[in-house]
């Protein structure tokens, strides 16, 4: 009896750990807000650029560099929200653990 006991402590002392160290890169990366900034500049940068590209009396030049930009815009946008996606599985995660370890 005593060993399945020592077992048991083991394994939840496992678990505990599994869960202080998942906290602990939780709370050592940026909060959201700095991301979610970053992607609020990101588009009111397109929306500058693709005033740009849509502007009559903009040069050939001037269109296409703001093409460009616009496209290396979409793909930091793009890892932006795979990093949102990344985050929030991993505070739904943490939160259930820690959830059902103080039931």
């Amino acid at each position: 009896m005593q060993a399945k006991v020592d077992r048991l402590r083991a394994s939840i002392t496992a678990k505990e750990s599994e869960r202080n160290a998942m906290e602990e890169r939780l709370n050592s990366t940026n909060p959201l807000d700095d991301p979610k900034e970053s992607e609020s500049k990101l588009q009111r940068q397109n929306e500058e650029d693709q005033a740009i590209i849509q502007d009559e009396n903009a040069t050939p030049s001037e269109k296409e560099a703001a093409e460009a930009r616009v496209v290396e815009r979409n793909q930091e946008l793009t890892c932006l929200q795979t990093h949102f996606g990344e985050r929030e599985r991993e505070f739904c995660f943490f939160s259930k653990c820690k959830f059902s370890y103080h039931r």
